[in-house]
């Protein structure tokens, strides 16, 4: 609080101003990885002394383990969901710190906003066009859009115009192609038949073959 700065940068050829604050906020939410921490505890709590089991069996209950426990039953689907789309989140506030210049904003005092390169962005071998409208990277949107990109769909209705946004977006694009195969590993382990009910089944269609 009280402190502001403004970084000018040229972005293929884009004139893009960040606030140092907005860059500083978003590696200060990098720190939530601190959740998984708590996360894998949750993962592992249903399991009695589990590092006394450990030590006997030498079974490392660990991240390995945790993901693994993860894909059981249909919990796993709420849990890869939630992970999903917490990624998301994240992920989103990102696109939206290196998407946005700060040339939009009326207290930013850059010299460089002046220059039509600032306010007039182009791409190799594309047009001109106007820099992010401040209502298209509003959270609803970004959401949209990375839902939509890391489902491997992508309508092209929003894309990434600075060398940051790019960058997060192909992380979104492989993580959330691997949370998609997650997810539909989940569902498939959820519908497959346990073991009690296999049995139950079987005791099932030999009683109904007795009556025939």
């Amino acid at each position: 609080p009280g402190f502001t700065a403004e970084v000018v940068t040229d972005t293929m050829g884009n004139i893009v101003v960040y606030r140092v604050e907005s860059l500083l906020a978003m590696a200060n939410a990098a720190r939530l990885y601190l959740v998984l921490r708590v996360f894998k505890e949750r993962v592992l709590a249903g399991l009695p002394i589990r590092f006394t089991i450990a030590k006997f069996s030498s079974v490392d209950f660990g991240w390995t383990f945790a993901c693994k426990h993860l894909l059981v039953g249909w919990g796993a689907v709420a849990n890869l969901s939630l992970l999903w789309f917490s990624f998301i989140c994240v992920s989103g506030y990102g696109l939206r710190v290196f998407e946005f210049s700060a040339c939009q904003l009326p207290t930013t005092e850059a010299p460089s906003c002046s220059l039509q390169n600032a306010s007039r962005w182009s791409l190799p071998g594309t047009d001109e066009f106007d820099a992010h409208d401040p209502d298209m990277l509003r959270i609803n949107a970004v959401l949209w859009c990375f839902f939509i990109t890391s489902t491997s769909v992508g309508y092209g209705d929003f894309y990434a115009k600075t060398h940051g946004g790019r960058t997060v977006t192909v992380v979104v694009t492989f993580v959330g192609i691997a949370f998609t195969a997650l997810l539909t590993a989940a569902l498939t382990n959820a519908l497959v038949w346990s073991s009690a009910e296999s049995k139950a089944l079987l005791i099932a269609e030999r009683e109904r073959a007795k009556l025939r």
